[in-house]
């Protein structure tokens, strides 16, 4: 394989300036993926909300491992503790201990805790509930850990300009290396051919393959892997599938 040009070549850079409403944009996407939580301390906590609570579970006086944490946050509703459990913590207040009574499910995983009667000693801490955040100085310190919005605006423009800049850059390697392998001249010899399914039929036979079972791909550029297969009379037959795939740039945009 010879390449008869490399030096030389010559493409156009092709880089696009970042706008302000891809800048808009992205921030709202964020903006749309992040909720913010917000204390409640006007009412008992109630369902949907989320109470940051410690809880130590007994059954009689024994405190059973695994059943103890502190600041452990609850969605009340989302049936993530056993049946019965959220439920006694509505209409409560931070601050205010609750003792939940329930009986844990005859097919619980411990079996040392199934069908048993519990108790769980809970404090409520916190209520909080999930809002909507602005694209304002609040989320700009919350979410993006910037002194305000403009400065995070400003931060996600530097941010996207970059990456257009990497994309314009990968394109242009992309498109010189496409020139480059236009020039390259594929010569394979019959010799050449014949030894490499030689090896390809003595690796089968090592790994006890069948025919079927073997899959030989050779993957490069359009033009180059068209020389290639053209090279030799023999070499095209050999081939049971081909495949085009457009670059990952291309996909991308």
């Amino acid at each position: 394989m010879k390449i008869k040009q490399y030096k030389g070549l010559k493409a156009v850079k092709q880089v696009q300036k970042t706008s302000d409403a891809q800048v808009m944009q992205e921030l709202e996407n964020i903006r749309r993926q992040r909720t913010r939580n917000v204390a409640v301390t006007d009412r008992p906590a109630q369902f949907g909300d989320e109470v940051i609570i410690d809880y130590a579970g007994f059954v009689g006086d024994f405190q059973f491992p695994g059943g103890t944490a502190e600041a452990q946050p609850l969605t009340l509703g989302s049936g993530m503790f056993i049946p019965g459990f959220e439920e006694q913590l509505m209409d409560k207040v931070p601050g205010e201990k609750v003792v939940v009574k329930v009986t844990f499910p005859q097919q619980y995983h411990s079996e040392d805790l199934a069908g048993k009667a519990a108790e769980f000693r809970c404090v409520i801490h916190e209520i909080r509930v999930k809002t909507a955040y602005e694209l304002d100085d609040v989320f700009a310190k919350e979410v993006g850990g910037c002194e305000s919005f403009a400065q995070m605006h400003q931060k996600m423009g530097q941010s996207l300009q970059a990456y257009s800049d990497e994309r314009g850059e990968m394109d242009l390697q992309d498109r010189l290396l496409r020139k480059a392998a236009e020039t390259i001249d594929v010569e394979i010899t019959e010799e050449q051919l014949d030894a490499a399914v030689l090896r390809v039929l003595k690796l089968k036979e090592k790994l006890g393959l069948e025919a079927d079972d073997l899959v030989v791909i050779v993957a490069g550029y359009d033009e180059l892997m068209h020389k290639f297969i053209d090279s030799n009379p023999g070499l095209r037959s050999r081939f049971n599938k081909f495949f085009h795939f457009q670059t990952l740039l291309q996909v991308n945009r």
